[in-house]
């Protein structure tokens, strides 16, 4: 008897897959800037949980990531052996993203002010030198990217470097613009899971 054979098309085989289940490249996020001292310092950014594209730099970051924590280790001495023991947590100083920029550079010019009113030249060198009450909420979305699934928060958070906007003109070039920056923060968590952990 001979064997029974099945034909597939492969490109209807995958059309249907995403159609009907979309797949997930990497990880789909937002992040939202939320917090009182954005407006207070520096004017430029709208009031916090602000829902409005235009009040916030949610939907032009095109790239993060979720900084590494470490746990020191403390060696314990007991009679003539050592023991490695869990010691204090150690949360990353850094925190970096890439942030597309618009025709008119209105997001970077936003950014800016914020660096601005951290030190600057007219006030002496002087500026907000308080660690600001700023979070970035990093959300993942879900497949069909309309669903927040988990979120995380990092504290404390502030501008260190706005990254060089290179001008160079290429014919038939679409590649968008964006810079790297680069933020100080004071630690983060998992919102759903744990909360603030020095909020407890």
């Amino acid at each position: 008897m001979a064997g029974r054979t099945n034909t597939y098309n492969l490109m209807e085989f995958y059309n249907n897959i995403t159609k009907r289940h979309p797949l997930r490249y990497g990880h789909q996020f937002t992040i939202e800037f939320q917090g009182d001292s954005l407006g207070k310092f520096t004017g430029a950014f709208g009031p916090s949980n602000s829902g409005d594209v235009i009040d916030n730099i949610t939907y032009y970051v095109q790239s993060s990531n979720i900084p590494q924590v470490d746990i020191n280790s403390v060696k314990v001495s007991f009679y003539s052996a050592g023991f490695e023991v869990p010691g204090v947590i150690k949360y990353p100083e850094q925190w970096s993203v890439k942030i597309l920029l618009d025709q008119d550079l209105y997001q970077y010019k936003r950014l800016q002010s914020w660096q601005e009113a951290i030190s600057n030249y007219r006030l002496s060198g002087g500026g907000n030198k308080v660690i600001p009450n700023v979070i970035a909420k990093v959300n993942l979305l879900d497949s069909t990217m309309q669903h927040v699934i988990k979120t995380y928060i990092m504290e404390g958070v502030w501008i260190e470097s706005l990254g060089e906007v290179k001008f160079e003109y290429k014919e038939g070039d679409t590649i968008m613009q964006s810079c790297d920056c680069t933020f100080t923060m004071q630690y983060w968590y998992e919102e759903d899971t744990e909360g603030d952990p020095l909020r407890a």
